[in-house]
């Protein structure tokens, strides 16, 4: 019995490694043909799907995980002690200084090796937090998988993959820290640490979520890179994040620091609280500021959402998890556009019941407390009860958590936090060092109908700006301001609103075919800060209900959502049920009064009905 046991063992570990069952079956023994139903039931067992959680489970599992993920890279991350300390010796000095004199030849005799070979886990990473079903092979082509259950130990070359609901992170020598989110593919392409903290670390990733925390960098030659189908990521010391969708589509995101991006001829570089994109075969879109909105949607029409009364765009590249409809709880998060608009990268469900909506964006103008400040594109009110950095002028980027005031009187906002001071465990780099000698190619993407080329540069000169005071009562222009670069870096994004004899938008041609207006009366709204979308919406509003178009317009202007103006149209725009004819004579009418119910006057109720009304 013990014999077939260790047969089946064997098979089965042969059948891991990716041995044909045929060929497994053919090898075993003739006194071993009984274990052939089992090795065949285990073989096919493997071509049976692994059970997925529901889409609303597996996104609140995911965040779960993702939180007690980065609290534990927080603790991890704070200085370890020394791990040696010279005793306190109550010994004669002659004695002392013989016993150091053979300490030190010892060290030279033994250490010298060690020394310039580094330390001994040089190479070698450790893997924590493991959670759900995690795989490690030991290079980035080889197909013998292993799961992994708990904490260990891994060298360079290694690939790892994890499943649905499925994570954990890689913790370094430095205390920087790599965390694998659900669905996703990591090859630790090269790793080497040496003395001082020392840090060489290149990555790929394929697929799936990254959210990384880079310690600032010591020592010459130190970097840290990761290739992804959009490009490569080099940093020196950085909080950032990195998600690769359907067909390569990556998202690049910063929440502290700066990151390099360089994917073919294209380069950028991103600040605090702003986001990019790659596709493979393209160039890297234009930076943009972020924004989360939380609570219950409303589908205003297939390319148009909202949440908290905030319109937002979805667009094929919107990544949408389950299927939603009005009324659910959802996150969703996307980039600000140049035009303005708000493009969703990602729509989840959540039970999260929280209303919850923010942005990010630079400070275009101040205001004494109450009033009103300019941040980015968006107008958004302060007051007493408004939580501010201390120290914000205009030219800072802050991170502003809002709410949606009623009766269409603005948004007000209830933080708004330096991006600086955000919990992180890095300070910012001001001037991102990047490795030469380390150069990739790799296309982006344009996820936008507005992306494209774009060249980032990086000076040592930067300027100050006065701070900027207004009025409670000042008025902001609604036309785009487009994204604000911080002050070392310049943009190729053109503003089509500058000039209308360029190249026509395809969005706007479209909607003046679909409506018979002009291509001008489209860009003339777009100009003023709608999007396609929402234009699409107005035309089609004012369609259905007969409301001019200026009208709904003006109404979005003075802060409506597009699901209350939606709501308020229709309702006024729905007829007065007419009265049967015949029941008007129930309330005693006379007959001579209500030809509906008069014998002669009313054909339906001639004959027999002579005038019951009476």
């Amino acid at each position: 019995m013990a014999r077939l046991d260790d047969i089946l063992q064997f098979s089965l570990e042969d059948i891991q490694r990716g041995v044909p069952v045929n060929q497994v079956v053919d090898a075993l023994p003739e006194d071993a043909q009984e274990l052939v139903p089992l090795i065949r039931l285990a073989a096919l067992s493997r071509t049976v799907p692994h059970p997925q959680p529901r889409p609303q489970m597996a996104n609140e599992q995911r965040e779960r995980m993702l939180a007690a993920a980065r609290a534990r890279q927080l603790e991890m991350a704070r200085p370890a002690t020394p791990f040696f300390h010279w005793p306190s010796l109550s010994l004669g000095r002659g004695l002392v200084v013989g016993f150091s004199a053979l300490v030190i030849l010892a060290l030279v005799a033994m250490g010298i090796g060690v020394y310039v070979n580094g330390p001994a886990d040089a190479h070698s990473v450790r893997l924590t937090g493991v959670v759900g079903m995690v795989e490690v092979a030991p290079s980035a082509n080889s197909e013998d998988w292993t799961f992994i259950k708990g904490d260990s130990v891994v060298q360079q070359g290694v690939r790892i993959r994890t499943y649905a609901d499925s994570g954990l992170t890689l913790v370094y020598n430095d205390g920087s820290s790599t965390l694998l989110g659900p669905d996703s593919d990591l090859t630790l392409t090269s790793l080497d640490t040496g003395w001082g903290n020392t840090l060489k670390v290149q990555l790929t990733q394929s697929s799936g979520i990254t959210s990384h925390q880079v310690v600032p960098l010591r020592g010459m030659g130190s970097y840290y890179l990761v290739d992804t189908p959009g490009g490569r990521v080099s940093v020196q010391g950085t909080a950032f994040d990195i998600s690769i969708g359907n067909q390569g589509a990556t998202q690049f995101s910063v929440a502290h620091g700066r990151v390099q991006i360089t994917s073919g001829q294209s380069q950028v570089l991103l600040s605090s609280g702003q986001q990019t994109s790659g596709f493979p075969g393209a160039s890297l879109a234009t930076p943009t500021y972020t924004f989360r909105l939380q609570g219950p949607l409303m589908i205003l029409s297939a390319s148009l959402w909202e949440v908290n009364g905030v319109t937002f765009e979805m667009t094929p590249m919107t990544y949408v998890l389950g299927t939603l409809t009005t009324g659910d709880w959802i996150s969703a998060s996307g980039s600000i556009q140049p035009d303005g608009m708000w493009v969703a990268d990602n729509a989840l469900p959540t039970t999260d019941r929280r209303s919850l909506s923010s942005f990010t964006g630079v400070i275009e103008a101040t205001s004494p407390i109450p009033g009103a400040w300019q941040v980015g594109s968006q107008k958004i009110l302060v007051n007493q009860g408004t939580v501010i950095s201390q120290g914000l002028q205009v030219g800072h980027a802050v991170k502003v958590s809002f709410y949606v005031l009623a009766n269409g009187q603005g948004w007000m906002a209830s933080a708004i936090q330096s991006m600086e001071d955000i919990q992180t465990l890095l300070p910012p780099t001001d001037t991102p060092s990047i490795i030469p000698s380390l150069t990739a190619s790799a296309p982006a993407s344009p996820l936008s109908p507005n992306t494209a080329t774009s060249t980032t540069t990086s000076t040592s000169t930067t300027t100050s700006t006065p701070t900027t005071t207004l009025t409670p009562e000042t008025t902001f222009s609604v036309a785009p301001l487009g994204v604000q670069p911080p002050a070392n870096e310049t943009s190729t994004y053109t503003n089509p609103c500058q000039d209308l004899s360029q190249e026509q938008q395809p969005d706007a041609l479209t909607l003046a075919a679909k409506y018979n207006v002009s291509y001008q009366t489209i860009m003339g709204y777009y100009c003023q800060g709608f999007g396609f979308g929402e234009i699409d919406l107005a035309y089609s509003l004012s369609q259905s209900s007969g409301t001019p178009v200026d009208q709904l317009f003006a109404e979005k202007k003075s802060g409506k959502g597009w699901g209350t103006i939606r709501d308020e149209v229709t309702a006024k725009s729905k007829p007065v049920k007419p009265t049967k004819p015949g029941n008007q004579g129930k309330n005693g009418n006379n007959g001579s009064n209500n030809p509906g119910n008069s014998g002669s006057s009313n054909p339906g109720n001639s004959g027999n009905n002579n005038n019951k009304g009476n």
